[in-house]
């Protein structure tokens, strides 16, 4: 079950904004190991509101079309353009030792099929195959609690 109770969906988009280096943390413990932390840093002006739907709820796509009140809004998640992902914070700060394999899914939740060295298959968040035991946190001097799964 989802808990989005610690942070408003629509505060993430201020948040991400705000963290010094735009990256947010997920942790998902019943992941295989090089996926329990994945940080995925923005690389370009965070794009929307529903940045929780391209994340969080929706599917991990290259673009997203999220309905809103004045039709669809489109939401670029390029890799390599738009973010990037990291094993480690320290890795993401210095953008160093980026995800070899950076490939995101319409069909799949974060990270899609993205892996360090190469693909991946079962550890998204949403989607099919979905984890159960997952954690979202926007940086800011420490990490806060966005919503999880747990």
């Amino acid at each position: 079950m989802v808990d989005s109770s610690t942070v408003w969906w629509n505060e993430m988009p201020s948040l991400l904004t705000l963290s010094p280096n735009q990256i947010i943390r997920r942790t998902c413990m019943s992941c295989d190991e090089e996926f329990q932390e994945i940080f995925y840093r923005r690389n370009t002006p965070n794009p929307h509101r529903y940045i929780k739907s391209l994340i969080v709820n929706g599917f991990f796509s290259e673009e997203s079309n999220i309905p809103s009140y004045g039709g669809v809004v489109p939401l670029p998640n390029v890799c390599g353009v738009d973010f990037d992902l990291y094993s480690t914070y320290a890795d993401a700060v210095a953008k160093t030792n980026k995800w070899q394999h950076c490939h995101t899914s319409s069909t799949k939740g974060f990270p899609g099929n993205s892996g360090p060295v190469g693909h991946s298959d079962g550890q998204e968040t949403c989607g099919s195959g979905c984890q159960l035991d997952y954690a979202y946190f926007f940086e800011k001097g420490n990490w806060i609690p966005a919503v999880g799964a747990l």
